[in-house]
């Protein structure tokens, strides 16, 4: 169904959906739900307003579900999903992948050239094209290279129609583009532009910083006003906490502990793990650089040996210290 029948779903129906896989990041799902679903309507819209694309800058820590939210997106309004990474991204001159790398990778998931036309572009890790001259080792990089990526992604993220160096042309308005960004350190500059209004010192958290990110931030942290005005909609994910990864570990229909639950299962086996055991491994998580998307791996490793172990119709147990029977 080619994006649910132009969007009979309301944004409320989309935030909702949303919040089935993605855990403790209410608000950023109803803000994605509501830029998908005017950016849709837009696309099917004949009218005599002219309408602008308003492309999406998704903003969090590592772990936090930002990839995971778009690819929830994609699924259900059965649009292709293609991600790139925006410093694989070059300049034009330099070896790398071309700007308009997005649109060909579209291209190449959908298959049909009018779906790739309605797609989701991801370009990821978009804080690392940033213009940061704090660090000498890349300082050529930051100052000449990253501005000319973030240059050359301009008419990208702009174009209604594009031309590709063979001469095939695409149509872009209707393909939503959504960047994303961990933007480590970020938090010093809100608060250091917090502070000069301020009487005294305020000391922010990440999760404050964000809700009180303004574009000026993000230029201060070296993307450049132009590419900051092709992306209106900011989309601000907060850390997760231990609480919060136990929900990622339990709660959503693709839940790591449910998925190795089913693998044990389609082995003939039957897993049961305790709730301390859940705790435990969600606290190891909230403590890795990667956060919720380190799951994955620390389930996987501590159930390895039982599942080497388990034979067809047999109930493994798993107890608070990793033990098993």
């Amino acid at each position: 169904m080619a994006v649910r029948e132009a969007l009979g779903l309301r944004a409320a129906d989309i935030e909702a959906h949303m919040r089935r896989f993605v855990v403790g990041q209410d608000e950023a799902c109803k803000t994605l739900a509501v830029a998908v679903a005017q950016h849709y309507a837009r696309a099917a819209y004949v009218g005599p307003v002219p309408l602008r694309k308003a492309n999406v800058l998704i903003l969090g820590p590592t772990g936090v579900g930002k990839t995971r939210a778009v690819q929830v997106l994609a699924e259900l309004l059965d649009v292709p999903f293609a991600q790139v990474s925006a410093p694989a991204i070059t300049q034009p001159g330099f070896t790398g992948l071309d700007p308009d790398e997005p649109l060909r990778a579209l291209q190449r998931v959908a298959g049909d050239p009018s779906r790739a036309e309605r797609g989701i572009a991801f370009i990821d890790e978009v804080d690392k094209i940033a213009r940061r001259p704090d660090d000498e080792g890349e300082k050529a990089r930051n100052l000449t290279t990253n501005l000319g990526v973030q240059q050359a992604l301009l008419d990208v993220l702009d174009a209604d129609e594009w031309t590709f160096a063979d001469g095939e042309r695409m149509r872009v308005s209707g393909v939503l583009f959504v960047l994303a960004g961990a933007f480590v350190g970020i938090e010093r500059l809100v608060a250091g532009r917090l502070r000069s209004r301020a009487a005294r010192p305020l000391p922010l958290s990440l999760s404050e910083a964000l809700r009180s990110l303004e574009p000026q931030d993000l230029i201060a942290y070296g993307l450049i006003p132009e590419f900051v005005g092709r992306c209106p909609v900011l989309v601000r994910m907060r850390p997760l906490d231990a609480a919060d990864i136990l929900r990622v570990l339990t709660e959503p229909e693709d839940a790591p502990a449910r998925r190795i639950a089913a693998e044990f299962e389609a082995a003939g086996a039957r897993l049961v793990v305790s709730q301390s055991w859940l705790f435990a491994v969600a606290a190891e998580a909230a403590q890795h650089p990667l956060g919720a998307r380190s799951l994955e791996g620390t389930v996987r490793e501590r159930l390895r040996d039982a599942f080497f172990a388990c034979r067809p119709g047999d109930t493994v147990t798993v107890d608070g210290s990793g033990g098993w029977r």
